[in-house]
C-alpha cells in the first residue's frame, strides 16, 4: 500500500507542492511561509510575503477569530492578488501545534475557484444592468417566502417599470435604451439595503424583495428610488422616470398572488399618471 512504501512519501510530497497552494501563518496572522504555488496564485513572491499580514491578501476575512472554537475551517474567501485583482479560493485553515511551550502555528492550503465563480455569476447576474436575472431572483423569491411565511414575518415586493421606455428607444436608439436602464439598476442598487434583493425582471420592469420590511417601509423606499431616478442628472435635456407597484405578503398569499397584487399596483401607478407609487 501506498503508505507503506516510504521511498514513494518524496515523490507524493513534491507533487502536493507542486499542484497546490499551501501557506503558513504565525499566531499574529502573519506569512511565516509559503510554496511557489501559492506565490504564482496570488503573484507575489516570497520574500515579499513573509512576514506580511495575511489582511493585505484577504481583507475581509476575520479568519483567525474562526479558530478560537475549533482548530480549522474552511470555506471559500475572496483574496487579492498582487495586480488588485479579486480572485476566488476553497480554503481549508487549520492549527499547528509545533510543541507543548511554542505558540500556535497555522497552515492554509488554498484552491482557485475563480473560473467556477465566474460561471456562477454569469448564470445568475443580467449582464447589462449587473443585478440578478429573473430565473436566480424567482429561485431567491421562493426562499425568502418560505422563511417570512414560516417566521411569521413582514415582507414585502416593490415591481418598478421605466416609464415610456419603447418612446426612448425608437427616439434615442438602443444603445441609449441601454443606458437609461444601466442608470435605473445603478439607482436601485444603491437605494436598498444588502441583504435586499433586486432583479431585472425583464425587458424595462426591475423587481425588488424586502424581507423583514412591512408596507409603510416599502412605500418610503420605493418613492425614494422613485424620486433619485426622476432628479438625477442623467442628460440634461432628457429626463428618466419610472412608476411603482408596491404590495405587503399576506398569510393567504403564495407567490403568484403576491406578484399578481404586485403588477397590479404597478398598472394602478401607470393609470394614475407615472412617475409615482402605488399599492
Amino acid at each position: 500500500m501506498l503508505y507503506q512504501n516510504s521511498a514513494l512519501i518524496p515523490q507524493l510530497c513534491g507533487i502536493i507542492h507542486q499542484h497546490v497552494a499551501i501557506s503558513f501563518f504565525d499566531e499574529q496572522g502573519c506569512f511565516s511561509n509559503v510554496n511557489e504555488t501559492f506565490c504564482r496564485m496570488i503573484g507575489f513572491d516570497t520574500q515579499e510575503l513573509i512576514g506580511r499580514p495575511l489582511c493585505d491578501v484577504c481583507p475581509d476575512a476575520p479568519i483567525f477569530d474562526l479558530l478560537t472554537a475549533k482548530d480549522h475551517w474552511s470555506g471559500e474567501l475572496l483574496m487579492r492578488h498582487k495586480s488588485e485583482a479579486p480572485f476566488w479560493v476553497n480554503l481549508y485553515l487549520h492549527t499547528l501545534d509545533v510543541s507543548p511551550s511554542s505558540p500556535h502555528h497555522y497552515v492554509a492550503i488554498k484552491e482557485s475557484i475563480d473560473e467556477r465563480k465566474r460561471l456562477e455569476h454569469a448564470a445568475t447576474v443580467d449582464s447589462l444592468t449587473k443585478l440578478y436575472n429573473r430565473t436566480h431572483f424567482n429561485n431567491l423569491l421562493e426562499f425568502e417566502f418560505s422563511r417570512q411565511q414560516r417566521n411569521r414575518q413582514h415582507a414585502s415586493l416593490i415591481l418598478c417599470d421605466i416609464d415610456d421606455f419603447k418612446k426612448i428607444n425608437d427616439t434615442y436608439g438602443h444603445l441609449f435604451g441601454d443606458k437609461a436602464l444601466r442608470h435605473v439598476a445603478d439607482t436601485i442598487a444603491h437605494s436598498i439595503r444588502k441583504h435586499d434583493i433586486a432583479a431585472r425582471w425583464g425587458g424595462e420592469e426591475f423587481i425588488i424583495l424586502l424581507p423583514d420590511t412591512d408596507l409603510e417601509k416599502a412605500l418610503h423606499v420605493a418613492q425614494k428610488i422613485c424620486h433619485a431616478i426622476a432628479h438625477a442628472e442623467f442628460q440634461k435635456t432628457i429626463t428618466i422616470t419610472a412608476s411603482f407597484g408596491v404590495t405587503q405578503l399576506r398569510r393567504s398569499d403564495n407567490t403568484a398572488s403576491w406578484f399578481g397584487r404586485t403588477d397590479e399596483a404597478l398598472y394602478k401607478a401607470k393609470q394614475q399618471g407615472k412617475n409615482r407609487v402605488a399599492h
